[in-house]
């Protein structure tokens, strides 16, 4: 498989050509869009997690979180067999605000090696 680097800028280096062929960087990018887009936001995609939802809600658990965004990425994102990997997101309050703090570890088999991707939502 291959995608396009959404964080592919023309003239930066640091993410090559602008393909992604390599399997993690694929379930990295997949992960990513699965936290960040809400629903219509990208034409064809009619699912989102949708996590602000969360921010307003006082009963909310991170069981629930964690269910939720591992449910997702299981069903929708196809790298996600390719890898183990694990969900752990956090509630903080920071300065008076909510912020749902997301840590997703995936193992990559092949060079036994922990990679650790990490979101803020709520600033």
């Amino acid at each position: 498989m291959i995608d396009l680097n959404l964080r592919y800028h023309g003239d930066d280096n640091d993410y090559g050509n602008g393909i992604i062929t390599n399997e993690l960087h694929l379930f990295f990018q997949e992960i990513e869009l699965a936290i960040k887009i809400g629903p219509g936001e990208i034409w064809g995609v009619k699912y989102s997690i949708e996590l602000s939802k969360y921010l307003f809600n006082q009963y909310i658990t991170t069981q629930r979180i964690k269910n939720e965004i591992t449910n997702f990425i299981a069903y929708n994102c196809e790298h996600s067999k390719l890898f183990n990997w694990e969900v752990n997101p956090e509630i903080l309050n920071v300065e008076n605000k909510e912020l749902i703090y997301i840590v997703v570890n995936i193992y990559d088999n092949e060079s036994d090696t922990n990679f650790v991707q990490k979101f803020v939502l709520g600033i």
